[in-house]
Order: C-alpha cells, then sequence, then structure tokens
C-alpha cells in the first residue's frame, strides 16, 4: 500500500487516537476491497470480450476477419493477464498490514522522543 507512510504511522501514535489498529485495518480493508474490484473488472472485461468474440464468430452474418478475431483475442488475453497480474499483488496487502500494525507497536515504544522530535522540528 503506497498510500500509508512512516509519517502517518508517526501521526497515528502522536495523535492519541482510540483503537489505532483499527483505523490501520480500515485503511488495509478499504484498499483490499478497491484491488478486489479491479481484478473483477479486467477479468469481467475479459469474459465479455471472448463471450462477444464467440458469439460474433457463430453468429450467420457475421464478418469478422481473421485478424480482427486475432486482435480482439489478444485483447481479451492481455486483460485476463492483467487481471491475474492484479490478483497476484494483492497477495502482498496481508504482509504490508503486518508490517504497518508491526511497526505502529514499535514506534508507541518511543512516542516520548517522537514528541520531542516534533517539537524542535
Amino acid at each position: 500500500m503506497r498510500d500509508l507512510t512512516v509519517r502517518n504511522l508517526i501521526d497515528l501514535v502522536l495523535s492519541d487516537t482510540t483503537d489505532p489498529s483499527d483505523r490501520i485495518e480500515k485503511m488495509f480493508e478499504w484498499y483490499f476491497d478497491r484491488a478486489k474490484a479491479i481484478v473483477t473488472w479486467w477479468l469481467g472485461a475479459a469474459s465479455s470480450i471472448t463471450i462477444a468474440l464467440i458469439a460474433t464468430y457463430f453468429s450467420e452474418k457475421s464478418r469478422l476477419t481473421g485478424w480482427w478475431a486475432v486482435l480482439v483475442l489478444v485483447l481479451a488475453i492481455c486483460s485476463f493477464l492483467y487481471g491475474v497480474y492484479r490478483l497476484y499483488l494483492m497477495r502482498r496487502i496481508n504482509r504490508e498490514f503486518i508490517a504497518a500494525l508491526s511497526l505502529y507497536s514499535r514506534l508507541g515504544t518511543i512516542k516520548p522522543f517522537l514528541r520531542m522530535y516534533r517539537h524542535f522540528t
């Protein structure tokens, strides 16, 4: 997750909010839902393109030439592969969540130092 930075975690430590781990979890839930929606869109687009190609190919009045069929098939395959790639990237979300929680707890132990640092900068 590129949106959550160490500075954000430091701000969260210094803000004394209630249940900061729940806030971090909520941010990662939003990120996961967004990533899942993007994967669904790309895989849905690939499926739609493939179904349209098949329907057009078997249509009696089809004017689909070989080059167009190959081009549309390549587009469907690229859409599918990009969806699978994004699905593969979603594996990192759990590790990033655990790393953010771990870093948050470590920053909590040096909270007085962080307060002094913020005060003098």
